[in-house]
């Protein structure tokens, strides 16, 4: 919500968020009456500030103001899954961060490997406060640029469930050039802005993805680099893909 958004939950104020480019979390349960209508309204604020580069002039791509992304109101437990932070070798390891949020945040989980496009369970093992890892999942493949293979990782635990997708492979900067899974490759690739004519950056998940195949399949590329600022997830997700 570029360039300040001000939350406010049945006329009280829950938060501010002063960056248009980076998703953004607020606590609501505190604001809200039970049994009765609710009421969640977003003030977003365009103005330049003295806390955000000048518009425009100075530096090189237009910005834009108000809703631009996916806004979504998530019901949870009082103890739920907050984030899943997954690091996969191209050897097959996988080792997973898990965090929690509320009461209680040491609770026990499990985790499950999942082939993506199969639905098929490769490996299934338990985590200890916050931490998982498998040495080997057997039956993986490597993810690269022309076979990108992709596996979900799952957490499970009393209170909740959370999906995070990943792929097993090594990629390494060396002075003689870029190596993936140990084979030198040669990067190829654009800058992108997600700005579009007339819609500015509120552009749905077909257009993100389809920006990304016109890079891979049309021109040929195999490297992107996503401009100054985090780009839309659907993007990024298409270029995994």
């Amino acid at each position: 919500m570029a360039h300040e958004a001000t939350v406010y939950v049945n006329g009280l104020l829950a938060g501010v968020h002063s960056c248009g480019y980076t998703a953004f979390t607020y606590e609501v349960t505190d604001y809200i009456n039970v049994g009765a209508v609710n009421e969640i309204r977003v003030k977003v604020d365009s103005r330049e500030a003295l806390n955000i580069p000048p518009f425009g002039f100075v530096i090189d791509y237009m910005t834009y103001g108000g809703i631009y992304r996916e806004v979504s109101i998530d019901v949870k437990e009082q103890s739920y899954i907050k984030d899943v932070f997954v690091r996969a070798t191209a050897a097959g390891s996988v080792f997973a961060d898990v965090t929690f949020d509320g009461k209680d945040k040491d609770q026990e989980f499990g985790i499950i490997i999942i082939e993506k496009s199969t639905g098929e369970e490769l490996a299934r093992l338990p985590g200890k406060k916050g931490y998982c890892s498998i040495s080997k999942v057997p039956g993986y493949k490597k993810w690269d640029i022309n076979d990108p293979n992709l596996y979900v990782l799952r957490v499970e635990s009393e209170t909740d469930v959370k999906e995070v997708t990943f792929g097993f492979r090594d990629s390494d900067f060396r002075p003689d050039g870029y190596y993936l899974n140990g084979k030198k490759v040669t990067i190829m690739g654009l800058n992108r802005h997600q700005s579009y004519p007339y819609a500015g950056y509120a552009m749905p998940k077909s257009m993100q993805e389809y920006d990304a195949d016109i890079l891979k399949y049309e021109l040929g590329l195999n490297a992107v680099r996503t401009s100054h600022y985090p780009q839309s997830q659907h993007f990024i997700d298409r270029c995994d893909e």
